[in-house]
């Protein structure tokens, strides 16, 4: 299980559309297990990111929405742990800087019960290569699935009356 938090803007563009703009730390990574010399090498890797996805959200229902849109990855550090290796590999300068995924989700925003929670699923499939060079595994790149609870306080702009 990884972690992301962050802040977000959400605006009305038209009728039943928005713009959905966030900057995210994200903490992601993946187990591996391989074979060396005959032994059983498992290792975690973790990458830190800041991401921001541009998403148009439709309102399918009061509450309900479907979005989609183009997310910016940009990597704060990269790091494997193996256990046949007791200290910590940095793997930054072996990883692409900077990730270009596209984003699918769905969620909810409670309005009555909890006015500004909300819950959302998002599938970011990765369409860069996360890694600089070549690896025996080819091209590896970075897809992940988030379910974000998040909470938004609704500002209201004055009009000026003449």
């Amino acid at each position: 299980m990884f972690f992301c938090g962050g802040v977000y803007g959400n605006f009305k563009l038209l009728n039943k559309f928005y713009l959905d703009a966030s900057l995210l730390y994200s903490g992601e990574g993946y187990h591996e297990s391989y074979q060396s010399n005959g032994a059983n090498v498992t290792g975690v890797v973790t990458e830190n990111r800041l991401e921001i996805p541009l998403l148009i959200q439709y309102q399918i229902i009061d509450g309900l929405f479907a979005e989609t849109g183009p997310q910016a990855g940009f990597l704060l550090s990269a790091k494997g742990k193996y256990s046949n290796d007791p200290s910590t590999l940095n793997f930054a300068s072996n990883t692409n800087s900077f990730l270009f995924s596209w984003c699918i989700g769905a969620g909810y925003k409670l309005k009555t019960l909890v006015p500004g929670l909300g819950l959302e699923i998002v599938f970011a499939p990765g369409l860069s290569q996360v890694n600089k060079g070549a690896v025996s595994g080819g091209k590896i790149t970075a897809s992940n699935v988030g379910i974000r609870v998040f909470y938004g306080l609704e500002m209201k702009h004055k009009s000026k009356s003449k």
